[in-house]
């Protein structure tokens, strides 16, 4: 059994690497994309000018700066005939879940870095895992949920679905070090 769930996995693992390599080196994929954001012209530049208009780069990021300038303001508003006091209580999670998101950077900076690479790669990845901190006591600091944006050349989900919702299955790459892996085995 584990065998064949280590076969299926690689399977996947093969289709999505590959998908990711024709999106990365296609003409127009991701490697122009980022070239073109960063001003960096092709090897086989034909012109004498080596000058690059910053336009691409200057109106991603005014666009950024301007959506994404302050904490997000959406509410949940219960329905008709539906929980109020529900709707309250989890306003003040999300409050409180965002102010406390500061792993890797504050939650602004998070939703900003998901903004700007939907913007230039059409899709973003984003992880939520659960997070326990505790103070030198062993009594909790913070318990809660933390978000981490992901980078979409270590994600890979099935081909055939035309939407998340639609995958049979999602792949996330991680690069780890030994050490936080004996770590993890050792808890």
């Amino acid at each position: 059994m584990a065998e064949e769930i280590l076969k299926e996995v690689d399977q996947h693992y093969n289709m999505w690497t590959q998908d990711n390599d024709k999106r990365l080196s296609r003409k127009g994929g991701w490697n122009d994309v980022t070239d073109a954001y960063y001003g960096k012209l092709p090897e086989d530049w034909p012109y004498i000018t080596k000058i690059v208009d910053p336009r691409i780069r200057t109106s991603l990021i005014e666009k950024n700066a301007r959506l994404v300038n302050n904490k997000l303001r959406g509410r949940l508003v219960p329905r008709e005939g539906s929980d109020i006091l529900g709707a309250k209580i989890n306003n003040a999670k999300l409050d409180f879940d965002w102010d406390n998101a500061n792993d890797g950077g504050s939650m602004l900076t998070k939703i900003s870095i998901c903004d700007m690479d939907t913007r230039l790669y059409q899709s973003k990845f984003g992880l939520v895992k659960w997070k326990c901190e505790y103070k030198d006591d062993e009594t909790i600091k913070f318990e809660g949920n933390e978000f981490y944006p992901l980078d979409i050349r270590d994600c890979g989900m099935d081909p055939s679905a035309m939407h998340i919702k639609g995958a049979k299955w999602f792949q996330y790459r991680t690069w780890e070090h030994i050490e936080d892996l004996e770590k993890q085995s050792d808890t």
